[in-house]
């Protein structure tokens, strides 16, 4: 996935963004999916499930 900044999902791991929104959805055959909106200082937003997201503590 390419944000408008026209980097790749991939050039963000390991940075640290903010969550700017959470969707919650239900999949009926199996359970609730959490999808998060993450911003970076730089304007890129990318969608992403839990699996994909490590939160972190604003202090660490």
């Amino acid at each position: 996935m390419i944000s408008s900044t026209g980097k790749y999902k991939s050039d963000y791991i390991g940075k640290i963004g903010k969550v700017g929104k959470v969707q919650h959805l239900y999949d009926k055959t199996t359970h609730w999916i959490d999808l998060f909106d993450i911003e970076f200082d730089d304007g890129a937003r990318f969608c992403v499930d839990r699996e994909q997201i490590e939160f972190v503590k604003e202090n660490e």
